[in-house]
């Protein structure tokens, strides 16, 4: 399912043994400018301005669950991630007070599946937007991302949403905002993403250099180790694991 995006809050489902087609889905996911979303049994949870779910089976219906946002706007580039059966977890993001300017956030935020209540957390050791998150038991692992608009990171960070302590992992080789990240088992891999370094000019083009590589970490071992590069660069990809 291809859910949502910049300037449409349609659904399209690939049916990737049907002839590998494309078709529209009849649900239509709420406005959540530039917010995130997971899937939860038979509906899609989508934190936008506020949390709502959208049923999957007819008469796709959405319902607003909680509103956290008293301005009704919400932060971009944010994380999220459901950790376990009740809890959707948010983590830092950004607002842009003006198109020239970005106001990064530190918050995390716990949405009850069972109580419908957003509970604040203790917030992260810095303000982050722009990472990857993947999930390994009750912590989410945070991947890179930027601190500010021109500090992108290497961090990895591992946040335990019982105790709300956040601790650090090793480093990864390098630095990496907006890549794509899966875990198996006890192994994260990341791929591309923009590594903030600098612009390559030329008389067609002005473009950022951004990493082709991807890189894998053991949990519990003390360093990163590379993969074979990717064909193309990649910025703001979504990985997933084939069963």
């Amino acid at each position: 399912m291809i859910c949502d995006g910049t300037h449409t809050n349609r659904v399209e489902c690939l049916h990737i043994t049907n002839n590998r087609s494309l078709s529209t889905f009849p649900a239509q996911l709420p406005g959540t400018d530039c917010g995130k979303g997971v899937l939860c049994g038979d509906k899609i949870l989508t934190v936008g301005k506020s949390v709502s779910a959208t049923s999957l089976k007819p008469p796709f219906k959405t319902t607003v669950l909680a509103s956290y946002n008293e301005r009704g706007k919400m932060a971009c580039g944010n994380g999220i991630a459901r950790v376990n059966e009740n809890a959707v977890v948010l983590v830092g993001g950004c607002d842009r007070p003006t198109r020239s300017s970005l106001d990064p956030k530190d918050g995390v935020l716990l949405y009850n599946m069972t109580t419908k209540q957003i509970e604040e957390l203790a917030p992260l050791p810095y303000r982050l937007y722009d990472m990857a998150v993947v999930v390994h038991n009750d912590n989410i692992i945070i991947l890179g991302g930027n601190k500010n608009q021109y500090d992108v990171c290497n961090d990895v960070l591992m946040y335990n949403i019982t105790n709300q302590q956040c601790s650090r992992l090793p480093s990864m080789l390098e630095r990496r905002s907006r890549c794509a990240a899966v875990i198996m088992g006890d192994t994260i891999v990341v791929m591309g993403g923009n590594s903030g370094d600098e612009i390559i000019y030329s008389p067609l083009s002005e473009r950022p250099v951004n990493p082709k590589t991807a890189e894998y970490l053991v949990l519990g071992e003390d360093t990163w180790k590379n993969l074979p590069l990717m064909h193309h660069e990649r910025v703001g990809a979504t990985a997933c694991l084939l069963p």
